[in-house]
């Protein structure tokens, strides 16, 4: 399910075009459970994982910050369909993104 949200246009993923700055992103990573800070911290390092990976392919400040409100969203699906475990939800997450990539590159 979470490669269908990958696959969706930026509306359809509730991604704005106007620039996302890193409070925002972190507002919504933390804003889908306020009473559960376990589930945040979680949630908020495996972000931190899977941007450290991908952080060096994207330069402009717009695709940097598209890429990571993509990624907060792929997360947070990830945990609102169940998934617990911390290292399924890096590799998911970065899958999701890479698939993405691979994607958007084929139809250059």
């Amino acid at each position: 399910m979470v490669t269908n949200l990958a696959h969706g246009d930026a509306a359809t993923l509730g991604i704005s075009r106007r620039p996302i700055s890193r409070t925002r992103v972190d507002r919504v990573l933390m804003s889908t459970n306020s009473r559960m800070a376990g589930r945040q911290t979680l949630l908020g390092q495996a972000f931190d994982a899977v941007w450290q990976e991908l952080a060096g392919n994207y330069t402009t400040a717009l695709i940097i910050e598209e890429k990571r409100m993509r990624l907060a969203l792929i997360i947070l699906a990830l945990a609102n369909f169940g998934e617990r475990d911390p290292d399924e939800i890096k590799d998911n997450a970065l899958a999701t993104m890479q698939f993405r990539e691979q994607q958007i590159q084929s139809m250059h």
